[in-house]
């Protein structure tokens, strides 16, 4: 079953050559439905019986909610069919999450933690060699790049920028766990860790690459203090200088590499009044239409994934569905990130008390998850090509956090008794 991870990397990394719509993406869901099914005929267990744990059901409920929801708002749509760019970005989550849960029973926590860990290197393997081919070729720049930003095989560099970023804490978490589990190679990880950061710098999403580092530092300086004690703050130190004149040999650097992102940064830098920036300004529009949208239809929306100001979201995933789908999308979201904050929140407390690499990946992961909301405060609204990610993480981190902080003991039992005693019978003893 973890060749699953295998469709699922190239498809979702590799997305745009699909032409974004229901039939393709099915193509995805299908065989990830069919998992959980296929996971429990192999092992001929019923697990479910167990009951899984009360967080990633409310977030399943919530998922399903923002569904009806969508479906409710076919009422006002003008246009029925954008509905599969909600719907089917919850299906991953309604696959993924019972996936994880039933995986994480059978195979136990080291096969959910690398099936995220393959998904995510298949990306970077994907991205990485269209860069390099896209510095060796024009031809091949022209297909993968739209003006200065790397696209690769999405629709637009907003995407790539949110893929790229999301899993960064999750690899982080893998390179902080040491040996205390399993995870794969240790260099490859690494080598993970700077092709997505590199793909990231490539895709000019400015916004991505200002909080994704610090997300990741943050884990890192959070780790480091729990289980090292006084000797972290030293590391922390020399890490923080290292990072400063990194950050000052990439900046540097990026007049010459890219100097339409240079550019850009710079006017964000040293802008006088970060409103008047032209990306920030224009998403302060589609703001604005979005919530008197909302105002005007507060049930219902206008549409589900129905396009704005000519285009196909809100730059901000709370007004994007609150637009399309009044207040039952706003609540039914906000559900679902709810559930992945308490996670986040329950994993750090697990990993304060009992400091294992397991605590740590699961950290990571709901990182991961709560950083790609974050990133939609500003970007894709939950749109179609990144929310597998979202879910991939998010999932994860259920399926990590319901495995007990102490393993259960397991008893021996007795050894049979040898086979010419079992119908012995005892005989009186003659005075």
């Amino acid at each position: 079953m973890s060749a699953l991870a295998f469709i699922l990397g190239p498809l979702l990394w590799m997305s745009g050559l699909l032409q974004v719509g229901p039939a393709p993406f099915m193509v995805i869901c299908l065989p990830l439905m069919a998992a959980p099914i296929l996971l429990m005929r192999y092992n001929g267990r019923h697990i479910l019986a167990d009951g899984m744990p009360v967080l990633p059901l409310v977030a399943l409920f919530a998922s399903s909610f923002v569904v009806l929801a969508a479906v409710i708002s076919l009422i006002e749509s003008p246009e029925p069919f954008r509905i599969f760019r909600v719907v089917l970005a919850q299906a991953f989550g309604l696959v993924l999450v019972p996936f994880f849960f039933v995986a994480q029973r059978l195979y136990g926590s080291i096969f959910c933690i690398m099936f995220v860990r393959r998904v995510v290197l298949i990306g970077v393997a994907i991205n990485m060699a269209l860069i390099i081919g896209s510095q060796l070729s024009s031809q091949i720049a022209a297909m993968f790049y739209g003006s200065y930003r790397f696209k690769g095989f999405l629709d637009g560099p907003i995407q790539m920028a949110i893929l790229s970023a999301t899993p960064v804490p999750f690899l982080v978490s893998l390179l902080l766990a040491k040996n205390d589990i399993k995870s794969g190679s240790k260099l490859i990880t690494a080598l993970g860790v700077f092709g997505l950061m590199y793909s990231l710098l490539a895709s000019g999403g400015k916004f991505a690459l200002g909080v994704a580092p610090v997300v990741s530092f943050a884990l890192f300086c959070f780790v480091l203090l729990r289980r090292d004690g006084a000797i972290a703050v030293v590391k922390i130190f020399g890490m923080s200088v290292v990072a400063f004149f990194v950050v000052l040999y990439v900046y540097n650097s990026l007049d010459s590499w890219n100097p339409l992102l240079y550019d850009k940064i710079n006017a964000i830098l040293f802008a006088t009044d970060i409103a008047e920036y032209q990306s920030v300004e224009s998403r302060m529009v589609v703001w604005d239409i979005s919530i008197e949208l909302f105002l005007e239809h507060p049930l219902t929306g206008v549409g589900a994934g129905s396009m704005v100001d000519g285009l196909t979201h809100s730059h901000n995933v709370f007004l994007d569905y609150a637009r399309g789908m009044g207040l039952w999308g706003v609540i039914g979201i906000t559900g679902v990130f709810l559930c992945v904050l308490t996670g986040l929140v329950s994993a750090a407390i697990r990993f304060w008390l009992r400091p294992t690499g397991g605590s740590i990946v699961a950290l990571g992961l709901f990182l991961s998850a709560a950083l790609y909301i974050i990133l939609n405060q500003m970007s894709d609204s939950f749109g179609l090509a990144t929310a597998p990610i979202f879910w991939l993480s998010a999932a994860g981190g259920f399926a990590l956090l319901a495995q007990p902080s102490q393993p259960p003991v397991r008893v021996r039992p007795a050894a049979p008794m040898p086979v010419r005693y079992r119908n012995a019978v005892p005989v009186a003893r003659s005075k």
